[in-house]
């Protein structure tokens, strides 16, 4: 007997201030890093997966689960009409998996006003398992996924858009201060009742970190890239240096077996936390 493989469609909406489709000009051109983590996390758990960048090419949905990730708040009206969009292409009601920061921030009652009962928050593995019918086991932490599998699905044309702009990679999530402009996963100052809740930082596994970026480095080489300018996920780039060292040195193993390749780095840094790690 046999069983059909489950598969997800994943959307990358088209940024919001891109010119409209219509003009048939691309829209914001950028590696949706975070999409992919959760695409290859899909991957390994055994579900099947397609990528939808749609500042590139419009979407072609052929599933009837769709992920989307908001880069925002004003991506709230968008995937509110993508939803609709879609439900009419498809002909039927698919179900919804929303991610992204700003879904982590709406209570269970606002998701549900806003998006509709055929809607979920993707950023819960519990409920991503439940909607899916997976194994909540099967669903590997973020820091210990490679993003490779993802990578692969990414065709040459799409993937050298990727790689000749800057992109950013996937080093470490998470904050020890509390700025309270930030909508990222950080240090968090209640304002009723002044109680301070910690989040120190955490990073991705560095060997996880040095086989992505060889493949990275692989990929742009067949596409005659010379050189990747990477944007790093650190908040703030020097708040945990014992890290931040096995983060370079894993940097460091990757360029010396490409010599003739470059690679720029780039994050934000505090001058607090950099003059510490110096």
């Amino acid at each position: 007997h046999h069983v059909k493989q489950l598969k997800l469609d994943l959307v990358q909406p088209r940024h919001n201030y891109a010119p409209p489709v219509s003009q048939n000009r691309q829209g914001h051109i950028y590696m949706p890093t975070s999409l992919l983590t959760e695409g290859a996390r899909l991957l390994a758990s055994g579900v099947d997966i397609a990528i939808h960048d749609e500042n590139i090419r419009p979407r072609v949905i052929s599933s009837n689960f769709v992920g989307v990730n908001l880069l925002g708040a004003p991506y709230i009206p968008e995937v509110i009409r993508l939803r609709e969009a879609i439900d009419k292409e498809v002909g039927a009601e698919a179900a919804y998996l929303f991610g992204g920061q700003v879904v982590s921030g709406l209570t269970h009652t606002q998701f549900k006003r806003l998006f509709g009962n055929s809607a979920f928050n993707g950023n819960n593995d519990e409920v991503l398992a439940a909607v899916l019918g997976i194994d909540i086991r099967a669903l590997v932490a973020p820091e210990k996924t490679s993003l490779i599998r993802a990578y692969e699905k990414i065709p040459d044309g799409i993937m050298r858009e990727y790689l000749s702009r800057e992109f950013s990679l996937y080093v470490s999530q998470g904050c020890q201060f509390a700025c309270d402009f930030c909508a990222a996963v950080r240090t968090f100052r209640d304002p009723a009742t002044g109680e301070v809740t910690r989040v120190k930082e955490s990073y991705r596994d560095p060997e996880i970190i040095e086989r992505d970026l060889e493949y990275l480095v692989q990929r742009a080489m067949q596409l005659e890239i010379k050189e990747l300018k990477i944007y790093l996920s650190n908040l703030d780039v020097f708040q945990t240096p014992t890290e931040l060292l096995k983060f370079a040195l894993a940097v460091e193993k990757v360029r010396r077996t490409h010599l003739d390749f470059t690679i720029k780095l780039r994050g934000l840094a505090t001058a607090e936390s950099f003059l510490k790690t110096r």
